[in-house]
């Protein structure tokens, strides 16, 4: 996607009307508006990574005012920006994709408290994510793992790890990535 100017989300396909499409281009920068405004239709497939009803369904079940959702996927695609551009930028993705994990809890455990589970804890939040997936113990294991590294790339001085640059395995960000794309999978479409 970076640093395309080529629109590619098939907005034209999804129904959505003349008002979401501005308030979209609005987020790009001011440069951009008047090109995306000209490509929006005009965007290539690509059948072999996501069909389009599936993208369809995921676009449709974003709602625009829910900041957590769209702070969370925003890290998300950045994330796959900065891995894909460069090696040198991988803790920075990798960050990232902690940073969008951390949000999908978020928006857990507010799902929870709107089901009347009363200030819901970290923990109850990584339990319904991973309901199905996951045994209890190894889903709070794996979280809190995920935890220490995002800890360990945010401070310098830390709990986990006094390294000047902090240990990280290319399946840190790679293996993470999926479950983070599972994650909001589930959240966006149940």
């Amino acid at each position: 996607m970076y640093p395309s100017r080529v629109a590619v989300l098939p907005l034209a396909d999804t129904g959505f009307d003349d008002d979401f499409i501005w308030r979209l281009a609005i987020h790009f920068d001011g440069s951009f508006i008047e090109e995306y405004a000209r490509k929006l239709g005009t965007y290539e497939r690509r059948q072999d990574v996501f069909d389009a009803e599936s993208q369809a369904r995921i676009i449709d079940a974003i709602d625009l005012e829910d900041a957590p959702m769209i702070r969370g996927l925003s890290a998300f695609l950045k994330t796959n920006i900065l891995a894909s551009s460069d090696r040198l930028f991988m803790e920075e993705a990798t960050l990232l994709m902690f940073l969008a994990m951390e949000a999908s809890l978020s928006i857990a455990r507010r799902r929870l408290e709107n089901t009347g589970v009363n200030n819901p804890s970290l923990e109850r939040a990584m339990e319904y994510v991973s309901a199905g997936v996951a045994p209890k113990e190894d889903a709070l294991r794996y979280f809190k793992e995920c935890y220490d590294k995002r800890v360990s790339l945010v401070h310098p001085v830390n709990r986990v790890t006094g390294d000047a640059v902090p240990l990280l395995w290319a399946d840190d960000l790679y293996d993470n990535y999926e479950v983070v794309a599972e994650i909001y999978r589930r959240l966006l479409l149940g």
